[in-house]
């Protein structure tokens, strides 16, 4: 008798209704599931054994989501050194056999199957990236689950939690990726907590060694922070008036006489707040910047800005301990009289412990999280459902600072307070 195939609850519970409903408008009967009022479980599983869906293609389109999609709790970990036996595809996969017997192959997906086949352990999914030559792997990636119970506003129910490793043996980095979970029975099934197990658990199977960041991450926050304030800056200075330094160095001038401020010179080399051109320059510049943003609104780009910061949480180690943050966590900051006003400290102080910034023009409306708080890792949150151009996006725009921060580039600066 032939098998009939079973799609269950527990595993679509982990996917949002939009990664579900792609599989059938790609295959045109979302209108059909519409009009049957059938559970999703159901309508799925009839066409699939009918033969008008193919559960392969489901399969993949979950796992495809599992690589990026709702896995948007990144931990970003740089490899030292590991076993070189990984590299080659028969090792690896015997590696990967002395645990899990069932793995016949370096691309499997298990997704769908695992919950009727008590064989089938936590590992669910392997595919790796082979180098130029077709033979050396320059990318692996391994899918894990872990069943969990939850409650939400359909009551108490069981679902899985997926577990995504990327490791690049090229660029020697190791992602963790898991989805954000709220009110689970269970405190050890919290997406930190899984995380660290499949991190633990394949460091030591792969025998890999990890670089700590030694603060270069909350560096590399506090130079991100400063070049993307710096791309405001010069905006504004293209659009300020060009006799505007005159006007302020004559109004200045009237200021000073007006309020009687003799010994000016000398006030201004004991305490910077007696310099009246440098107060009214900043206080316009603020306006001019305040301006820039106010046009810009919440749904256009800027030219040359690649985009802008919403929150900053930092620490200069003495006196300030301080968090920013715009409306929403949407907003930019950069004209807040808060952040004018500590500018100077953050710069100074030369680290930020936690960046989220909104990205504008590759991927308009992309929000991340850099948390730089533990020097194991750089944790990432992505604040949507991400594709794999805007994971990597996101990466990018980080290295490419650290790079710049780890070897200093003549181009970059911070600019006076």
């Amino acid at each position: 008798m032939e098998t009939m195939f079973a799609l269950s609850p527990v595993i679509i519970r982990n996917f949002s209704e939009k990664t579900l409903n792609r599989f059938l408008y790609k295959n045109r009967l979302h209108a059909e599931y519409t009009r049957s009022g059938k559970q999703y479980c159901d309508f799925v599983q009839e066409y699939i054994n009918n033969g008008t869906l193919s559960s392969f293609e489901l399969g993949e389109l979950l796992y495809d989501d599992l690589l990026y999609g709702s896995q948007r709790l990144i931990f970003m970990y740089k490899i030292c050194s590991y076993n070189s036996k990984i590299q080659s595809k028969q090792s690896l996969l015997e590696i990967l056999q002395e645990s899990y017997e069932y793995v016949d192959s370096l691309n499997i997906n298990k997704i769908l199957y695992q919950p009727y086949n008590e064989e089938i352990k936590d590992l669910i999914g392997v595919k790796v990236v082979l180098g130029l030559d077709g033979r050396s792997i320059k990318k692996i990636n391994l899918i894990f689950s872990e069943k969990c119970t939850l409650t939400d506003s359909t009551g108490i129910h069981s679902e899985y939690s997926y577990i995504t490793i990327d490791i690049d043996l090229i660029q020697k980095l190791l992602f963790v990726k898991v989805k954000p979970k709220s009110n689970l029975s269970d405190e050890t099934k919290k997406p930190t907590n899984i995380a660290e197990k499949y991190f633990t658990k394949i460091s030591k199977k792969f025998d890999i060694s990890y670089h700590d960041f030694k603060g270069i991450h909350k560096q590399t926050l506090c130079n991100m922070n400063i070049e993307l304030y710096e791309q405001i800056y010069q905006k504004m200075v293209q659009t300020k008036p060009k006799d505007l330094q005159e006007f302020i160095d004559q109004l200045s001038n009237v200021i000073i006489t007006k309020l009687g401020l003799t010994d000016y010179h000398e006030k201004v080399a004991d305490n910077n707040i007696f310099n009246v051109p440098d107060t009214l320059t900043k206080m316009i510049e603020h306006i001019l910047i305040s301006n820039i943003l106010y046009k810009a609104g919440a749904d256009e780009t800027l030219e040359g800005v690649d985009g802008y910061v919403s929150y900053i949480k930092f620490s200069d180690g003495t006196n300030i301990s301080a968090r920013l943050r715009s409306e929403n966590y949407i907003e930019p900051i950069f004209s807040s009289e808060a952040y004018m006003a500590l500018r100077s400290s953050i710069n100074n102080a030369k680290k930020i412990a936690i960046l989220k910034v909104f990205w504008l023009n590759h991927f308009f409306g992309l929000r991340v999280s850099y948390d730089a708080s533990n020097d194991q890792y750089l944790n990432i949150l992505l604040y949507q459902n991400h594709k794999k151009e805007e994971f990597e996006y996101a990466i990018k725009q980080y290295c490419e600072c650290e790079s710049r921060t780890i070897e200093p580039n003549a181009d970059l600066f911070a600019l006076e307070a």
